[in-house]
This record gives structure tokens, sequence and C-alpha cells, in this order.
């Protein structure tokens, strides 16, 4: 799998330059993301992969400048001390804050290259929540308010599909609307009609309650 993720990334992002460890590194998080072999064209031609490329491109050649020029003013500073054996440098504080800067620039691209597998990661998340929240209509959901907010508030981590995702919605769906309106409560239209299933103004006040008590004693 991963090698089809990493030739269809090359293959769709040849113009942006990036080299074999960028690619690969895309590819084995995307690895992780992607369950099918149909959904690789989708999640790699998706904004959020084309916009993490993108800004990986130029936050990486601005390090890789940055990173660049420091190294030929560490090796000119060598060629211009050829008495301190090579720019070993010793104590002098120019060369040790050549030498920082260096380590630090290593340091803000490796950091670089985590915070976009992260951000690559939520916009995983969020096609996920999306796609479920999307459900509702084909569901002919009852309550929509509440089946968006467990939407939302349902855990989603790298082994959940929008299969496994939609299961645990529909079940947290049922179990709240169930206990804002009671054991009669339908979570599904069978009419297929948008009209949301009426909370009333007693069980709203006797849910508020539950939830400041759950509050106190927590």
């Amino acid at each position: 799998m991963k090698t089809k993720i990493l030739n269809a990334l090359k293959t769709e992002y040849v113009k942006l330059g990036l080299g074999d460890k960028a690619f690969d590194g895309v590819a084995t998080f995307l690895e992780k993301t992607i369950t099918k072999e149909e959904e690789i064209d989708g999640v790699i031609k998706s904004e959020d992969t084309k916009n993490l490329l993108k800004a990986f491109q130029g936050e990486s050649d601005a390090l890789r400048n940055r990173n660049a020029q420091l190294q030929k003013d560490f090796d000119d500073y060598k060629l211009a001390h050829p008495e301190e054996g090579g720019g070993g440098g010793g104590d002098n504080p120019e060369i040790a804050q050549l030498k920082a800067d260096l380590q630090k620039q290593k340091d803000d691209f490796e950091k670089l290259k985590t915070d976009y597998a992260d951000q690559l990661k939520q916009g995983k998340y969020n096609a996920l929540r999306d796609a479920v929240k999307g459900k509702a209509t084909e569901l002919k959901v009852s309550n929509i308010p509440i089946w968006n907010d467990v939407v939302a508030g349902v855990a989603v981590d790298d082994n959940t599909t929008a299969e496994t995702l939609l299961d645990s919605v529909k079940s947290a769906y049922e179990t709240k609307l169930k206990a804002y309106i009671g054991d009669g409560a339908a979570p599904y239209r069978g009419d297929g009609t948008p009209k949301p299933a009426e909370v009333s103004a007693e069980d709203k006040a006797a849910k508020a309650k539950e939830d400041a008590q759950r509050v106190r004693n927590s």
C-alpha cells in the first residue's frame, strides 16, 4: 500500500520539487489513514494533502536555504581560522553560536515535519466526521442537532474508519436522544421528513439538573 501511495504522491506533485525523504514521510503517514486502495486517489488529490505539501515545500525551502547559509558561514569561518585546527572552535563564542544555529535549524525542520503530519492527521479526522455527519439525511435522523453534537464529541483516532465511526455515533446518538426524550424517542423517522424530534421543556430542565449534578460530583 505504501509504495502505491508514494508513487501517487510523486506523480501528482512532481512539480513541487520535494525530495524523496519528504514524499516518503508523507506516504508513511497516509499509509496509516488509508484503509482501501480505492481511497488513495481521493486522499492524494484532496485539498488537505495539497495544501500540506505546498506549505511543507515553502517552509522546507526556507529552512534549507537558512541552513545552507549557516553552513557556508561555518565553512568560511574554518577557512579564515586555520589556527583552530580546522574549526574545532574550542571555547570561541562565534563558532559556538554558528554550531548552535545549525543545530536549531535541524531541530526546527524536524518539528516542521511533525507539525504538518499532525495537520494532515486532523484533516483526515475532520473528513471522517463530515462524512458521518452527512449520513443524517440518508438515515432519516429525527434530531439532527443532537446527531451533529454526537458526531463532534465521539473520539476519533488513527484506527477509526468511516464505518466504525458511524457505528459509534449511532449508538451514542440513540442513547443521548433517549436520555433527553425518554424511552419513546424515535431516533430515525420512517417518512424521511427532516423535522426533528421535540424535546419538552420538562425533559430539558431535568437533563440540565442531571448535567449540573454530574459537574458538581466530578
